[in-house]
């Protein structure tokens, strides 16, 4: 070992692989000066380690250990690994390193096994190829690191165990979080999609309740129970109030405020002549009422129950008589006028000059103010049981329990015209319409009566049953009755037909009172107040003056601003043309030169009609100017109401078909740009037509059925069990769905398959036109049994019923928030903008 301690300068000897010829080149501090006086040549025994060691100093010009003392050296030979070369000498190659610390290992095992394979090694490294020295691994280092340092070795072991238990700890607790985090995002994905699911359900319960409610809050104020519709209209949910809602609200909010103050029931009630009303109740206490409603005098009439009311038409007085007694009081102080004979009847007459009164079988005209009789008119076989003065105060009508009615010049008492007898006994007598209509009332109705002749013109009806409380419209032409609901109703005597119906009395109606210029209508009754109607305005719904004679079809323009008509006329070849009204007025804006059907597009962009002499033209519906036409005689047909018309939006397309004939035809189609088709749909009558908004898709309806053809091609849709009669059609919006009405009922089918989606079963008589709502979400029907119905277009249910009189409403139509609706010779429309 102790030539690690000399700087040798060698030679390999190949015949004695063990040994190694050195030259003695450095001399160890320990040696004697005398053996450093020169170098020397010397042989010496050696290993691989030692030539490792040579080789170790031949690359660094150090020996591979070196201590402060010989025996340091050794230690350090004996434990510890030589620096690498290339950490003293950079320069040193790599794989020359390699090869001179495999010479320097500890282990013998470890070492080249002879000189021979050092030499080997050393010459692939020199010719450039790979050694075949094993690096020493870094773990091998450490090792033997540790084994000369086991203190520290032992704490960075531990240390190291500490720090991989905690790494292995914080894994697995975050292994644990993250499933927990799995755990608790699934359960929060379930419980998000079980909360949609009761969201779903929840919104789909709401919209159900909803229509529940609002249906029966309509049915109920259909049946004048309004307290109970309201409270059923404030607890439907905000989120699903459509049209119907809004209506029945505007009809809330619209509703006059009644005069309260009466503590018992008010049996009369009169409009004096300064428009101001007058009530009184069944205690004889009497209230004047002024514009705003409250009570600005009040006064005992006296102890007997007053039979009757009558106030003056120039004067504020008030005539009330009971069993004993007729008083004249004024209205203004409360006071006492005059005290009159007994009477069962007292009238003003409309002059305001006479003052008649019936007792028994006779009647006595007085003048007014003298209070001085001017005639008797006698000659009833019993007692009088109604009487009333023509508009003019020149005549009276007096009638009795037997039925018997007569005619009296009011100034001297004779017989002034025809008398006629009735089958029962006339309760009432009132003129209407400037004396144009005398109405009667008995114990089983109302009725309208020619004046001159006692001819019957109209029964008015329906009233209560067992009530025949009239009111008359002295130049109007209307009457009011009780309804079977406690409803008032107003009847128009020319039109034949109710026109509205007011509703509020939560108990039996006792007293009606028009004012002299009809444009008030007083009522009273069981629950104790008074109420102001406008006979000339309906909440929430409004006639427009149309036809005289019965409209054909409507269409509706843009958001309802306007309205176009034409009259169904059946076996005649008068034509009337197409009348635009006003939507809001009804005023006749302009009158088009058509005939037969018409329609509007559902952009509300454009009115068609059919032409006379055959064809089609399609007119601008702002302006009402033509945008284009064709002409085909072969449309031609003696009865152009027949025919029927549908159009796209913007006027784009529109399809025909002309009215009946021997040999009906297809139906044609043109194109605004140009060109046209024909598309057979049978040979039958047919009642209706109507496009899709993008004009693709045509539908029909008429004796043959329904059905579904592509307007482009005429393939027709491949309805397998479609109805074998059909009487309207109506595509949704979207095109994807058409209404159909049916026998029995109106369905809404797959546009594609004819399959049924819903069913609306309800009105007792056919259906004879439909209309689905801007959005989609209503469905429009108009019966022949007078009414308009909403219904949900999803479910099926009817949410409101609208009457249209008592005639059959042959077209419907929805544009904006406004419903139109036409039956016979008047155009109805109703919204929640109207007041």
């Amino acid at each position: 070992p102790h030539v690690a301690d000399f700087g040798l300068a060698g030679r390999f000897d190949p015949s004695a692989p063990r040994t190694l010829t050195a030259a003695v080149v450095g001399t160890p501090a320990y040696m004697a000066p005398e053996q450093a006086r020169a170098p020397k040549e010397v042989t010496v025994a050696a290993d691989v380690y030692g030539l490792g060691a040579v080789l170790y100093h031949q690359l660094t010009g150090r020996p591979p250990f070196r201590g402060a003392t010989p025996l340091s050296t050794l230690e350090q030979a004996a434990n510890d690994p030589p620096p690498r070369p290339s950490a003293v000498n950079p320069a040193v190659p790599r794989d020359l390193e390699t090869v001179c610390l495999k010479c320097l290992e500890k282990e013998p095992v470890r070492r080249y096994a002879t000189a021979l394979e050092l030499a080997a090694d050393l010459e692939r490294w020199r010719t450039g190829r790979a050694v075949l020295a094993r690096p020493t691994r870094s773990w091998e280092h450490a090792w033997r690191w540790a084994r000369q340092h086991p203190v520290v070795a032992g704490m960075g072991v531990v240390t190291a165990a500490a720090l991989v238990l905690s790494v292995v700890v914080l894994a697995e607790s975050n292994a644990q979080i993250q499933a927990k985090q799995r755990e608790t995002n699934e359960a929060y994905l379930r419980e998000c999609a079980l909360r949609y699911k009761l969201t779903d359900a929840l919104a789909r319960e709401q919209h159900s309740l909803y229509l529940e409610r609002v249906a029966s809050a309509g049915r109920l104020v259909a049946a004048n129970q309004l307290p109970q519709a309201w409270h059923l209209l404030d607890q439907c949910p905000e989120a699903a109030r459509g049209w119907e809602w809004k209506y029945l609200d505007a009809l809330r909010r619209a509703a006059p405020n009644p005069l309260a103050g009466h503590e018992n029931w008010v049996e009369h009630v009169a409009v004096l002549a300064d428009g101001r009303i007058v009530s009184a109740d069944r205690s004889n206490a009497v209230r004047v009422w002024d514009g705003r409603g409250a009570t600005v005098r009040q006064w005992q009439l006296g102890d007997d129950r007053v039979h009757g009311v009558s106030a003056h038409p120039t004067r504020n007085w008030v005539v009330a008589h009971d069993a004993r007694r007729v008083a004249v009081w004024d209205a203004d102080a409360g006071e006492l006028v005059k005290h009159l004979p007994v009477a069962r009847r007292a009238v003003f007459s409309p002059c305001g000059r006479w003052l008649a009164l019936a007792a028994g079988d006779t009647v006595r005209v007085l003048t007014v103010p003298e209070w001085q009789p001017v005639a008797r008119l006698p000659g009833h076989a019993g007692d009088v049981s109604a009487l009333a003065f023509t508009p003019d105060g020149d005549r009276v009508l007096t009638a009795d329990g037997s039925g018997a009615v007569k005619t009296w010049d009011a100034a001297t008492g004779e017989p002034a015209g025809e008398s006629w007898r009735r089958p029962r006994a006339v309760t009432g007598l009132a003129f209407t319409g400037d004396g144009k209509w005398l109405v009667e009332s008995h114990a089983e109705g109302v009725v309208v009566a020619d004046p001159a002749t006692g001819r019957h013109l109209h029964r008015v009806a329906p009233t209560a049953a067992g009530r025949t409380l009239v009111a008359a419209d002295p130049a109007g032409g209307r009457v009011a009755v009780v309804g079977p609901d406690r409803e008032v109703i107003i009847w128009d005597c020319g039109l034949g037909r109710a026109v509205r119906a007011f509703r509020g009395h939560t108990a039996g109606v006792t007293a009606l009172a028009f004012a002299r210029d009809g444009r008030r209508l007083a009522s009273g009754g069981g629950d104790q107040v008074v109420r102001v109607w406008a006979p000339e305005r309906e909440v929430g719904g409004r006639v427009l003056e149309a036809l005289m004679g019965p409209v054909g079809s409507l269409a509706s323009g843009g958001a309802g601003e306007r309205v176009a008509l034409t009259a169904r006329v059946a076996g005649s070849p008068q034509v009337r043309g197409v009348m635009v009204l006003d939507g809001a007025t009804g005023r006749r804006e302009r009158l088009l030169g058509g005939t037969g059907d018409c329609a509007a597009s559902p952009d509300g962009a454009v009115f068609a009609a059919c032409r006379t002499g055959g064809g089609v033209t399609v007119w601008d519906a702002p302006t009402g100017t033509e945008a284009w036409h064709r002409i085909d005689p072969a449309l031609n047909h003696p009865m152009p109401a027949g025919a029927r018309l549908a159009v796209a939006a913007g006027g784009a397309r529109v399809a025909v078909r002309a009215a009946g004939g021997p040999t009906p035809g297809p139906v044609r189609v043109w194109d605004a740009a140009g060109g046209g088709r024909d598309i057979p749909v049978g040979d039958r009558f047919l009642y209706a037509l109507a496009l899709t908004r993008d004009g693709a898709h045509l539908a029909a309806a008429g004796a043959d059925g329904a059905g579904v053809w592509e307007a482009g091609t005429g393939a027709k849709a491949p309805w397998t069990d479609g109805p074998r009669e059909a009487y309207a059609v109506a595509f949704s919006p979207d095109g994807a769905t058409v209404a159909v009405s049916e026998p029995g009922a109106v369905r809404t089918r797959s546009a594609q398959t004819g399959r049924v989606e819903q069913t609306f079963a309800g009105n007792p008589l056919r259906v004879n036109a439909l209309a689905y709502s801007p959005d989609g979400s209503r469905l429009l029907t108009g019966g022949s049994d007078g009414t308009v119905r909403v219904w949900n277009a999803a479910s099926g249910h009817e949410l409101l019923t609208l009457l249209a009189g008592s005639q059959e409403v042959t077209a419907v139509a929805w544009a904006g928030d406004r419903v139109f609706a036409a039956a016979r010779g008047a155009v109805h429309v109703w919204a929640p903008s109207l007041d």
